[in-house]
């Protein structure tokens, strides 16, 4: 039946989400761009996330909405976005937390069809072009924040340099332009997207979220706790008097282990000095005091695992580690 061609409005932007391999902190990661695009104008941005939840769709609109200074009007965007699901072919249920998020900056959301990836061309363009113009060769960063503020920058310079397809004599950054008056301003307070959990802590003192171990402590074994998550962490808290339990960053896919504190295990170590051997904390011993706390004796290892459990408590883990160091470089 051939295909219609669209003329789009200034002020719309469409979103979708591609993937690039870039260097992360020294490693080869895989990360997850979530590309918006501006058709009238061409004009294109993209943000590093680690997943393509509600948290992380938020976070990249809201990083992107802070660096042009304003708010779409109209995003344009699918439903694998983890914005929304379908639950029929015409009918969107829009994810809770999306959902506040578009009420926080007044913005429309229309969700495209199945299969029909043109009627959000400009940006399923915009993922390859971004792809080819700026992930080669890899990008190197130290964190997903770093390297979003970099292909931001670099995503400027392309439209500063770019000509507009239908005028050769301006470019994408000067139709943009347009595109600006038609925006809305940043509301006086920044979108937290936020989700609360209640989770029950197992017997080890761990909770559980998305298919991925936390630990609270020991001493919260069998009690609820409150979990802030975030795209980046993992906040756990007492639900009673909300104070901290601990923090974490968040971990995505489903790993092996369980996130830890070794501050939240000393006092369960000096408590049982039996399981030295085998705690799991024990690769964050330094060398020289795992190997002084091996020749031990009983008694000695009991006292020297109570006396590191109180400096933890008193000053934090890493300054415990170092005045145990001290202490076993002066002992005669």
């Amino acid at each position: 039946d051939g295909f219609m061609e669209l003329e789009w409005r200034p002020g719309v932007m469409q979103v979708d989400f591609g993937e690039a391999v870039v260097v992360l902190a020294g490693v080869k990661t895989k990360v997850h761009c979530l590309v918006a695009s501006f058709p009238y104008s061409n004009k294109r941005y993209v943000v590093a996330l680690p997943g393509e939840n509600a948290q992380c769709v938020c976070e990249g609109l809201v990083e992107i909405f802070e660096h042009i200074g304003l708010v779409p009007m109209v995003l344009v965007m699918d439903n694998a976005t983890g914005a929304a699901h379908r639950t029929a072919w015409d009918k969107i249920t829009i994810v809770g937390l999306f959902q506040l998020f578009l009420e926080h900056y007044r913005i429309e959301a229309r969700f495209c069809n199945p299969r029909s990836g043109w009627e959000k061309g400009s940006v399923e363009n915009a993922v390859g072009f971004l792809r080819r113009n700026l992930m080669v060769p890899p990008l190197e960063a130290e964190s997903h924040g770093q390297l979003t503020r970099v292909m931001l920058e670099r995503c400027d310079g392309l439209a500063r340099a770019r000509r507009h397809h239908r005028s050769a004599d301006t470019s994408i950054m000067e139709r943009f332009a347009a595109d600006r008056d038609a925006l809305m301003p940043l509301p006086s307070t920044r979108f937290d997207p936020i989700r609360w959990e209640i989770r029950k802590a197992d017997k080890y003192g761990r909770i559980d979220i998305d298919s991925n171990r936390y630990l609270a402590g020991g001493g919260w074994h069998g009690r609820r706790l409150l979990a802030a998550v975030r795209w980046d962490s993992v906040r756990i808290a007492d639900p009673e008097s909300g104070e901290t339990v601990a923090e974490y960053p968040r971990r995505y896919g489903k790993t092996a282990g369980t996130l830890r504190d070794p501050a939240l295990v000393m006092p369960m170590l000096a408590a049982r000095p039996g399981s030295w051997r085998e705690t799991p904390i024990r690769p964050d011993f330094p060398e020289d005091v795992r190997e002084w706390l091996d020749r031990a004796d009983g008694r000695c290892l009991r006292d020297s695992l109570r006396v590191i459990a109180q400096a933890t408590l008193a000053a934090g883990f890493d300054n415990a580690m170092l005045a145990a160091s001290d202490s076993i470089g002066l002992r005669p």
